[in-house]
């Protein structure tokens, strides 16, 4: 079976009020991302977005065992 792919800002499938947050590795609610937006010396939001995207890229490369539905719900996307 595989294993669902969040990305920074993936609505969590059946919990529309939770996003995946890479930064912390846990869903979250939304207010929550802008408290780490544009910090300095740490990606922005977008850029957190783009970089677990390639980290997808990465693991599928790997491994089967990975899947991210076709165009999720995104708060950045």
């Amino acid at each position: 079976m595989k294993t669902r792919f969040y990305a920074h800002g993936d609505q969590v499938e059946g919990n529309p009020e939770m996003f995946y947050c890479a930064s912390c590795d846990c869903f979250i609610d939304r207010a929550h991302f802008e408290t780490h937006n544009n910090e300095p010396n740490r990606l922005n939001n977008y850029q957190k977005y783009l970089s677990t995207l390639k980290t997808l890229q990465a693991y599928q490369k790997r491994s089967t065992n990975f899947y991210r539905p076709k165009n999720p719900y995104n708060l950045f996307h």
